[in-house]
């Protein structure tokens, strides 16, 4: 089982106006490096994964800048996919819960928010490929700012669209309200919900004894998917 990393408890909204500060640090040569004038769009509706109309819906409360997120993510997400997203048996929706440096966290959510539906979860795979990077980068003296302009290079945004997408009202406001929502269900990250149900074994074996249990109500012996 992954265990779960301490989190950081919001008894208010988050303290975002880091942010500004943590992307200062990232205009191109010459440039003012506002992002001022940029308009963005972000996504600030849950983004789901698989068929809308899958039976069985988990929803994962997570952190880009949690270490057992970004292993929940890479070990046991493939195996979840392969066997029962993939599939169409079951939707997943990563809601976004930031845990320190939450600025970092945050910055990076709205980013991939900046891709839409479409572009959310590929922003998320290169965020936590690059998960030690980012981390080693938001203790240095540039900052995250750097590595995060690099990942949203790579999905076609330019470094004053980043600046503006990890600065987005809108972005910040749809964190805000999904943590203050969650805040009194959500003890660490990652935290899984199978169809409002908490779901604390976060093995393949366990998700899929609990998914299972939701396909075959009757008690039909479980599928094993393998482990990546």
């Amino acid at each position: 089982m992954i265990s779960s990393k301490a989190f950081l408890r919001f008894s208010r909204p988050i303290a975002l106006m880091t942010v500004a500060a943590l992307m200062a640090g990232c205009a191109p040569e010459g440039g003012a490096g506002g992002g001022a004038d940029v308009k963005v769009t972000p996504y600030v509706e849950d983004v789901v994964m698989g068929d809308p109309s899958a039976k069985v819906t988990i929803v994962e409360y997570a952190s880009l800048t949690c270490s057992h997120c970004r292993d929940f993510w890479k070990q046991v997400m493939p195996g979840l996919r392969s066997a029962y997203i993939d599939t169409g048996k079951v939707k997943y929706v990563m809601r976004d819960f930031p845990t320190p440096p939450a600025e970092v966290a945050a910055a990076a959510a709205a980013i991939a928010r900046c891709k839409g539906a479409e572009g959310y979860y590929d922003v998320v795979e290169d965020v936590y490929s690059n998960y030690h990077e980012l981390m080693q980068a938001a203790q240095g003296p540039q900052g995250a700012g750097p590595v995060l302009v690099a990942i949203g290079g790579r999905h076609g945004l330019t470094p004053d669209e980043v600046r503006a997408c990890a600065n987005s009202p809108d972005a910040k406001a749809f964190i805000e309200k999904t943590v203050l929502d969650a805040q009194d269900k959500v003890r660490a990250t990652p935290t899984l919900f199978i169809d409002d149900v908490l779901v604390e074994d976060h093995s393949i074996e366990g998700l899929s004894a609990a998914i299972e249990a939701r396909l075959n109500p009757s008690g039909a012996a479980p599928q094993s998917p393998a482990a990546p």
